[in-house]
């Protein structure tokens, strides 16, 4: 198993390993933690994740939904070419801004 490492600096949370259901805790708690203050707008740098299941896509899609109900927004950058097709698949990419 890859290891997740989730790091916060201003305003971009970093993204690094892998979030597959073995870790999905982890990475709920973290991105609770990030999220839970009066920050509205979320950008995820996806540029050293190399992988993230349907558990992780689920996170995703509940942090959206409270940021969204502060008039908050979230967008992900720097994703690699699989993440990309996987929230074209998914639709995922009709709930926040995938670059």
């Amino acid at each position: 198993m890859v290891d997740l490492k989730v790091t916060k600096i201003g305003g971009t949370v970093f993204l690094s390993g892998e979030v597959d259901v073995g870790n999905c805790g982890i990475f709920r708690e973290e991105l609770g933690r990030i999220t839970e203050g009066d920050e509205k707008d979320l950008v995820l740098d996806f540029g050293s994740l190399g992988y993230i299941d349907s558990a992780g896509l689920g996170i995703l899609v509940g942090v959206y939904k409270r940021l969204a109900e502060r008039g908050g927004s979230m967008t992900v950058v720097n994703a690699n070419d699989y993440i990309k097709k996987l929230f074209r698949i998914t639709k995922l990419e009709t709930l926040f801004i995938v670059r």
